[in-house]
């Protein structure tokens, strides 16, 4: 039996109309599919290059520690008042902050500071962890189980401290690893000790609900140098972390290390002696063995490479001798804004 003809030609136009939905549907997803892949092609070549302008910026900055060392007058000739301010920072070790410059295609951002800007986390006492803690906000009635883990993991003993934790402990019974029992490596092996985690170094929500945000205090703690904190580059939150200073010591050790101009970044910037900051604050010599103004033994650099937005950071931190730099610790991340 015969289909009537304009039943035929119906059937045609439905079949026809689809096919052309289909490759309609097919051209948009193929034309979707080329923008997406061009837009991340985009961004891995904006990740390279944002990497390799901080890794040249690492370098410029290796660069600015080897003139400090020997620079004069003929460097501000050739490189300009600025550039030769920053020199004597390092030279005096109060260091560089966020030094900016144009390469190619974008920008590299550096900061070089001395390590001993931070505190020694092998070095600190009982009553120092406290003062650090309350910085970090965290309720004062915890401060002792965080505390006596961790001063458990340094030790060379099996002693339970009160609220600590050996190698007799469940926790790390049921970890893949032993207690240490010797001086902490690097920040991140603090997240193996028990009761310790990135909320407490990086910042995170309370440990309870209603608790108060935790401030993280990884940028305020290191593993590197002999203990003794560098006042010409701490920031307050680790100055208030040193048990003989107050808030009014804090404050005046901050407003006088600027110099007589009170400008950052100038030649004048930084504490010459110990004494003058002991004096300073009125401590009758208790802060002489905890504190530098010419330490930089250790120096951390990081930088950063900026593309179009995209962003990669590179940091160190490197061993300074009167002949070498040796890098210690290195760390890469990609950053988006």
């Amino acid at each position: 039996m015969k289909m009537p003809r304009h039943t035929r030609k119906g059937s045609v136009l439905i079949v026809a109309l689809w096919a052309i939905i289909m490759l309609s549907m097919i051209v948009s997803s193929l034309a979707f599919q080329m923008h997406l892949e061009a837009r991340l092609a985009s961004h891995y070549r904006k990740r390279v290059k944002a990497k390799q302008l901080a890794l040249a910026g690492m370098e410029y900055a290796k660069f600015m520690l080897y003139k400090s060392v020997s620079s004069s007058q003929d460097d501000e000739e050739e490189y300009g008042e600025q550039f030769y301010n920053y020199l004597l920072n390092l030279r005096n070790s109060v260091g560089v902050n966020s030094f900016s410059s144009e390469l190619g295609e974008g920008t590299f951002t550096i900061d070089i500071l001395p390590e001993q800007g931070r505190r020694n986390v092998n070095t600190m006492t009982y009553e120092d962890w406290q003062e650090m803690l309350d910085q970090a906000g965290l309720p004062k009635d915890r401060w002792a189980e965080f505390i006596d883990t961790l001063m458990d993991w340094v030790d060379t003993d099996n002693n339970n401290r009160r609220k600590g934790a050996e190698e007799n402990d469940d926790y790390y019974k049921d970890a893949e690893y032993e207690i240490k029992n010797a001086p902490i490596d690097t920040i991140d092996e603090i997240l193996m000790i028990k009761n310790w985690n990135r909320d407490l170094l990086y910042g995170g929500p309370g440990l309870e609900d209603g608790d108060p945000p935790i401030r993280g205090i990884a940028s305020l703690i290191t593993t590197w140098g002999n203990g003794k904190v560098n006042v010409n580059t701490a920031t307050r939150d680790v100055l208030l972390s040193m048990t003989e200073l107050d808030e009014f010591d804090v404050d005046l050790i901050l407003e006088n290390r600027t110099g007589i101009d009170a400008i950052p970044g100038t030649e004048d910037d930084g504490f010459a002696s110990v004494e003058e900051v002991d004096s300073l604050v009125n401590a009758g010599g208790a802060l002489n063995n905890r504190i530098t103004v010419d330490d930089k033994q250790y120096m951390r650099i990081k930088s950063v490479g900026e593309v179009g937005g995209t962003r990669t950071t590179v940091w160190a931190v490197y061993l300074i001798s009167s002949r070498d730099m040796t890098p210690v610790f290195w760390e890469e991340a990609d950053e988006d804004k």
